[in-house]
């Protein structure tokens, strides 16, 4: 979980000490307010992005609190003077890093942070970053980003093989930022698509499909054992006739019991495996038009019977279902979402995070939002970063 960030000095005006709640966390203001801003910070931290906090976000200092760690920035020092220097080739950034009680304390020239240059004698620098990402993207759990220019297929179909082909080098192209961004466990979604779901799920099912043929095997295996065991009691000749039939009983009896406790813990095990997909079919039924979608031939959420395919939903019911599917297979992740209300009916817009904590996944979410539908929900959520939320 992430628990506050400090940072002064952002865009060379704005200073923030946020304290964050451990379900939602909704980011208001006036266009300008530092909204998106914020999100990318924490994310880029959080996922072994810190040299794009560079590139990307104007900023004097910066310290993260996590229920494991802790990660601060002291942005452009002079190490030679300890004071602010507008000589770049000076700067130093301090970074300090907490975890489990170790405290690593390193000064990078900000020049390799912004990847303005390659020194060879900075190698010990170059690895430090590298490792620094590694280190805080693993102990800070996992996490989803959303941005505002996520592509959200739906609505228009391309008519001619040139409109085909722009449609395929864009996808591409986003395509390359979400895998220039992600990490081991952080994912940024730059596409909410039939493919990007269909995949989703598919690597989900495929995984469950395997634990669930594990537990039959572990349960046929206990089985035999079980069967053997009986066998080996009942060939017994040290017994008398009245002996071996009340003992054959007595452990027929013992033997049924405790397959049938077996039986109960492993159907619980496989309902556990299940629930993500559980759940997601009850949401479905609940809230979207169609009872049912079809997303491939052994895949269908809801009711089977009047089920729609997946590629036949509007761009909205596509974000809607990205959201929910997100949120089912990440457990105890942070989930960031840039305006929500993308695409989405108002009645979605004030459903929306209501139905994703009903999934109980205990993530943790950040949200940038102009939509009072969604704000509105959640008045002790609302984190202010203006002095009104402008707009509505």
């Amino acid at each position: 979980m992430i628990k506050g960030i400090e940072v002064h000095g952002l865009n060379q005006r704005e200073n923030y000490k946020l304290q964050f709640n451990e379900d939602i966390n909704i980011f208001t203001g006036k266009n300008g307010s530092g909204k998106t801003t914020v999100l990318k910070l924490i994310w880029y931290l959080i996922s072994g992005n810190i040299e794009k906090v560079f590139e990307e976000i104007d900023f004097k200092y910066v310290k993260l609190e996590g229920d494991k760690y802790s990660l601060e920035i002291i942005n452009q020092v002079d190490v030679a003077e300890n004071s602010m220097t507008n000589n770049i080739e000076d700067r130093h950034t301090n970074i300090i890093f907490v975890h489990n009680d170790t405290k690593k304390h390193y000064e990078i020239p900000t020049l390799l942070l912004n990847r303005v240059t390659r020194i060879p004698s900075k190698r010990n620098s170059i690895d430090f970053i590298n490792e620094l990402n590694h280190e805080i993207s693993e102990v800070s759990g996992g996490s989803i980003f959303f941005p505002t220019f996520r592509r959200i297929e739906g609505g228009f179909s391309m008519g001619n093989n040139n409109g085909y082909m722009r449609a395929e080098r864009f996808q591409d192209a986003i395509s390359s930022i979400s895998d220039s961004l992600s990490t081991s466990n952080h994912t940024f979604i730059t596409s909410v698509s039939t493919r990007d779901i269909v995949d989703l799920l598919t690597r989900h099912y495929a995984n469950i499909s395997e634990q669930t043929n594990k537990l039959h095997i572990e349960l046929s295996t206990y089985i035999e054992s079980k069967i053997k065991t009986y066998s080996e009691y009942s060939k017994d000749a040290s017994y008398t006739p009245v002996q071996t039939d009340k003992g054959l009983l007595d452990n027929a009896n013992q033997i049924l019991h405790e397959i049938q406790e077996e039986l109960v813990q492993i159907s619980t095990k496989r309902e556990s495996f299940l629930k993500p997909f559980t759940v997601l079919s009850d949401l479905i039924n609940q809230i979207f038009q169609h009872k049912g979608i079809k997303v491939t031939d052994k895949i269908t959420l809801g009711e089977t019977k009047e089920a729609m395919f997946s590629d036949k939903l509007s761009a909205g019911e596509k974000q809607m279902l990205s959201f929910l599917c997100y949120n089912a297979f990440s457990q105890n992740s942070s989930i960031f979402i840039d305006e929500p209300e993308i695409s989405l009916h108002v009645d979605w817009q004030r459903t929306l995070f209501p139905t994703l904590m009903s999934q109980s996944s205990n993530n943790q979410f950040f949200v940038a939002t102009h939509s009072p539908f969604i704000y509105s929900k959640y008045e002790d959520k609302e984190i202010l970063l203006s002095e009104d939320r402008g707009g509505y």
